[in-house]
């Protein structure tokens, strides 16, 4: 029986766990699917130049860590936002009526923003920070001239002023860089004073309110004109509202004349119901018998029945004084006698009495007659009348047709020079707003964020200085490895590598 040493022991257990550990492993090589070739040399390329590319890594990064840590000047970076709105309305200088009110106003477009960019960075807002700042006083200190150093400190500025529009909003911003902190904040608050006063001065119209004032004054003069104007012409020609009576003047002529025609046919109609009642008057008697009786003469018998009582009377009483053979008794007898004689004649006479009237037919006719003469009258009379009212109102309406173009060309005059005095007087009411929210400077642009002076440098940017220090350093690093493998350092140990990949240890098989 063989005795061993104990660390010959160890080399054999060793040696037997190596080759039970090299038989599983070719087992397991056995079902894995075979590694590429392509693979075995890039793995083998970083095996055989690994410790060159950390250590050419692990120099390129702490350059550039000393580089942004040490090297690279601090930066300070000031930023002001302005909010652009369309809250005022321009003030339209012109004929034309203004905007109005409660239109809508719209939304901000982009050529709205990048006009409030390009006269953010206009030449003369940079010229006015540059002067305000004196920026060019270092080139002056340096031996230029003050139109070369302003120039050159205008140069500087523009190339330092970042402005623009943030995507998807109404907002503008501004900001500038500087090694000094109090600079960029100056700056930035120069520009944002400058472009403040600058959009007012673009967007207003200095002088538009004395300018509208002296407008309005001189329409209002025109206005009372051609108001007095019309009032003369007005008062010479007896109009009120031309329009108006030239139509009352037609309709009262029209009606005139429908009378007149209704008053002619009347007229008509009644001489001819005179001319007629006339002729039929003619073969009608004036008069006709109503009736006829015969009658005694009873008034001279009753006469003469008293006179001979009278006398009998008168007899008797003479007879009392004279006797009977008497002179004025003999006469009374014979008076009486005659008295008897009468009566008797009397009592045989008779009288015929006629009695007779108007004709009545004569009498209608004549009634008709004389109707229709006096209608007749009448209605020459209104006929008349109407005609000189028809005379009347005719002159009227030529006066008014002579008349109204004169009165029409005054009538425009006042109602021209009533827009205009409307016009310039809202004009001047406009201006006078705007000039008000220009002196209390009230605009479309608003500062939204006002510049502050930062005193955290904005470059560098350390994080990002050793991210991208760390990516340089990697690209050099296979940049070198490429190089040492270009030029055949490392290719001596190509053929002893062992790879371990995916658990499995690959060696190169041996004769």
């Amino acid at each position: 029986m063989n005795t061993l040493r104990p660390h010959e022991r160890f080399d054999a257990v060793d040696r037997l766990v190596s080759d039970e550990a090299a038989t599983t492993a070719r087992t397991q090589a056995l079902h894995r699917p075979p590694i590429s070739e392509e693979i075995l040399d890039w793995i083998g390329f970083v095996r055989r130049h690994l410790l060159a590319m950390a250590v050419v890594w692990l120099l390129v990064l702490a350059a550039a860590v000393a580089v942004v840590f040490f090297v690279l000047p601090r930066e300070y970076q000031s930023e002001a936002k302005f909010l652009v709105r369309t809250a005022r309305q321009e003030l339209v200088v012109g004929p034309g009526a203004a905007t109005p009110p409660g239109a809508s106003r719209g939304d901000v477009t982009e050529e709205v923003l990048n006009t409030e960019v390009e006269l953010l960075r206009s030449r003369d807002i940079l010229a006015t920070v540059v002067e305000k700042l004196d920026l060019g006083s270092s080139y002056v200190n340096a031996g230029r001239t003050p139109v070369e150093a302003s120039e050159l400190a205008l140069r500087d500025l523009s190339r330092g002023l970042v402005a623009g529009t943030i995507r998807k909003t109404n907002i503008v911003h501004v900001s500038y860089l500087s090694r000094e902190p109090d600079v960029a904040g100056a700056v930035v608050q120069q520009v944002t004073d400058a472009y403040l006063a600058a959009h007012l001065v673009m967007h207003s119209s200095p002088g538009t309110y004395e300018l509208y004032k002296t407008q309005a004054a001189t329409a209002a003069e025109e206005l009372r004109r051609a108001e007095e104007a019309l009032a003369a012409k007005g008062r010479s020609a007896n109009l009120l509202n031309l329009e108006t009576q030239k139509k009352d003047a037609l309709e009262r002529i029209n009606q005139i004349q429908t009378e007149l025609d209704t008053i002619g046919a009347e007229m008509r109609e009644h001489e001819t119901k005179a001319r007629v009642a006339l002729v039929h008057m003619g073969s009608v008697p004036e008069r006709v018998k109503t009736q006829m009786r015969n009658m005694p003469n009873q008034y001279s018998v009753e006469r003469l029945h008293t006179l001979i009582v009278e006398l009998n009377n008168k007899r008797t009483e003479i007879l009392t004084k004279f006797n009977p053979d008497d002179r004025l008794v003999i006469e009374l007898d014979q008076q009486i006698k005659d008295t008897n004689d009468a009566l008797q004649r009397a009592q045989g006479l008779s009288a015929n009495e006629e009695s007779t009237d108007v004709n009545p037919a004569w009498q209608a006719l004549e009634s008709e007659r004389i109707k229709a003469r006096l209608a007749l009258s009448g209605l020459e009379s209104k006929s008349q009348a109407l005609k000189r009212e028809l005379a009347v109102h005719q002159q009227s309406a030529l006066a008014l047709t002579e008349a109204a173009p004169e009165y029409d060309g005054l009538l425009r005059e006042v109602a021209t020079a009533r827009a205009n005095y409307e016009l310039y007087s809202r004009k001047e009411e406009e201006a006078r707003i705007a000039g008000a929210l220009d002196s209390e400077r009230i605009s479309n642009v608003v500062l939204a964020q006002a510049p502050v002076v930062s005193h955290v440098p904005a470059k560098p940017n350390k994080r990002l200085g050793v991210v991208a220090g760390a990516i340089a350093a990697t690209v050099l690093a296979l940049a070198f490895a490429f190089v040492r493998e270009l030029f055949g350092f490392g290719a001596r140990h190509r053929g002893d590598v062992r790879v371990a990949v995916f658990g499995v240890s690959a060696a190169p098989e041996l004769p």
